[in-house]
């Protein structure tokens, strides 16, 4: 039918505020400069769901936003490796950037 469809189950005692699904397209093997587009996921019994319509994406995440402690949580299919390049793990206690230092832990 042309349309992409997305499901998640989401087992949480937190309140869910917004579920949205992310998609991309890629035209480079690097998966450089990607533009992404959002589209709103709907409660349907014990899931979220949602179809979109168009080609099937190169990759896609599924956002999830709580208020437990105003942290969000993802789910995602981005590859983990895209290139032949070396695989570094980022230290997460010396990024440069980690958002606002009180949730810095």
């Amino acid at each position: 039918d042309g349309r992409n469809y997305y499901r998640a189950k989401i087992e949480s005692d937190a309140k869910v505020q917004l579920v949205r699904v992310w998609y991309t397209f890629v035209d480079e093997p690097s998966w450089n400069r990607n533009l992404w587009f959002e589209w709103v996921m709907h409660k349907q019994g014990d899931y979220y769901e949602t179809s979109v319509p168009g080609a099937m994406p190169d990759g896609y995440l599924i956002e999830v936003a709580d208020i437990a402690q105003g942290v969000q949580g993802y789910i995602t299919s981005l590859p983990r490796r895209i290139s032949d390049a070396p695989v570094e793990e980022r230290d997460p206690h010396n990024a440069p950037w980690q958002g606002p230092r009180e949730r810095r832990k």
